[in-house]
């Protein structure tokens, strides 16, 4: 990965931002802990010098607490961007192969069997096994087609996830313990109450190997984003990334899941934060992804905790009541590509670009590819299916005068009466801006 330094400063903000943030949250609770107090705690805490008794809030409940939070919280946001380019849909996550599911099924069976009491291992391990189980049936279903397209792997992972859906929900409807069924609906709705160290050390490992697996591929998730025709020309062999990238992806996600249960939307909304403030190159996207998906999650648990204190929320349910409102408005935001037929003929089908200010672009092409249609198509000289927005605002809302204030049009044949003088000319450029009766003011002059 090559980064600018504009790249670096940021990710260096990032990882100043996650430390405050950390900091804050192991201080912040029910029980408020001065600053100097918490450091000093968790420097004897690595000196091996910890007071249990006086260290203990700090060191056995918050740190673990808010360790797993920026681990799981930056897994999740780089699988789910992962997700996003291997399979070209916006709106995917990192649950969508089927991995949070599996977790769900082993875990319901554990916890409504009342076996998670024999050993306090037996439910995250059931849990990563399970995910990376219903991973390996994805990929063997998706890819064993003769398609062997990622979005064969889609749909297997979509069956896959009502399948397991519907045997977890039939677990916890004929528990015979209400108190069990209870606790396993508790764990599907995720969260990081009483973790340990513990928790954390079983954590680091497979989620930072799965992270750094979705890491090195950041390149090869660029030419992803131009399509896998695009990117097989130009030397990616797309079957092989994909294969990679997803695997790496499900095991940090099931890494996470088996620590937390199913916490929603961190992997959908982060990435898409990181997207529409810095861009889409994933070798700063996917750092910048876990920088920021660490913050999420900690901010999200701090929260939790103190929203209603002292009635505590499931981490879970804060991720979901901040993801499903940025769902909708992902939905809603999202444009309509453009297409012009004339007649029975289509000029330009299902064209989806967008054109950065500030910057001058240039289309090319041979004679009849489409060039003058679209710039009339975008003047609103033609009929057009689709959507044009300037601005974040629709062009099919603004009259002739309205848009003319933000699109001007050359044509590259016009006809110059003789009698009308150059700067008669100019001023008739001005007339979307002109009142009908003013004359030319100083900002036209300028203009």
């Amino acid at each position: 990965m090559i980064l600018s330094r504009r790249q670096i400063r940021w990710l260096m903000v990032l990882a100043a931002a996650v430390a405050v943030g950390a900091v804050a949250a192991i201080c912040i609770g029910p029980v408020n802990v001065p600053t100097s107090t918490a450091l000093h705690a968790v420097g004897r805490m690595l000196a091996g010098t910890s007071d249990g008794a006086r260290d203990a809030l700090i060191t056995q409940i918050r740190l673990p607490r808010i360790l797993i939070s920026i681990l799981v919280g930056g897994g999740l946001s780089v699988a789910g961007a992962a997700m996003q380019a291997v399979f070209g849909n916006p709106l995917a996550e990192p649950g969508i192969t089927g991995v949070s599911a599996g977790a769900a099924v082993i875990a319901a069976g554990l916890i409504v069997t009342g076996m998670v009491g024999a050993t306090s291992w037996l439910l995250p391990v059931g849990a990563f096994v399970g995910a990376l189980g219903a991973t390996a049936i994805v990929q063997g279903v998706g890819y064993g087609r003769a398609s062997r397209s990622t979005a064969s792997l889609l749909l297997v992972g979509m069956a896959l996830n009502s399948f397991l859906g519907a045997i977890t929900a039939a677990l916890i409807a004929n528990a015979p313990d209400a108190e069990n069924a209870r606790s396993a609906m508790f764990w599907l709705n995720g969260d990081l109450t009483g973790r340990t160290m513990a928790d954390v050390w079983m954590v680091v490992a497979p989620l930072m190997i799965g992270v750094s697996g979705v890491l090195f591929f950041a390149r090869e998730l660029n030419m992803l984003a131009l399509g896998e025709a695009t990117a097989q020309s130009a030397g990616v062999n797309v079957r092989l990334v994909s294969n990679l990238v997803l695997a790496s992806a499900a095991l940090a996600t099931a890494s996470g899941v088996a620590a937390t249960g199913i916490i929603a939307f961190v992997g959908l909304v982060v990435p898409h934060l990181v997207r529409l403030v810095f861009g889409a190159d994933h070798t700063f996207l996917l750092p910048a992804s876990f920088l920021v998906g660490a913050i999420f999650l900690t901010s999200a648990d701090t929260a939790a905790r103190m929203i209603f204190n002292p009635v505590v929320l499931q981490t879970g349910t804060i991720t979901s009541l901040i993801g499903a409102p940025f769902l909708l408005f992902l939905v809603l935001r999202k444009k309509d590509p453009m297409t012009v037929s004339y007649g029975p003929r289509t000029v330009l089908n299902e064209l989806s670009v967008d054109l950065t200010p500030g910057r001058v672009h240039g289309l090319i092409g041979p004679n009849g590819a489409g060039k003058s249609t679209l710039v009339k198509a975008v003047l609103g000289l033609i009929a057009y299916e689709g959507s044009v927005t300037v601005s974040g605002r629709s062009l099919a809302s603004m009259n002739p005068r309205q848009r003319a204030r933000h699109l001007a049009y050359l044509a590259q044949e016009t006809s110059s009466p003789a009698d009308f003088t150059g700067r008669q000319l100019v001023e008739m450029g001005r007339y979307a801006r002109q009142s009908r009766f003013a004359a030319m003011s100083s900002a036209d002059e300028r203009a």
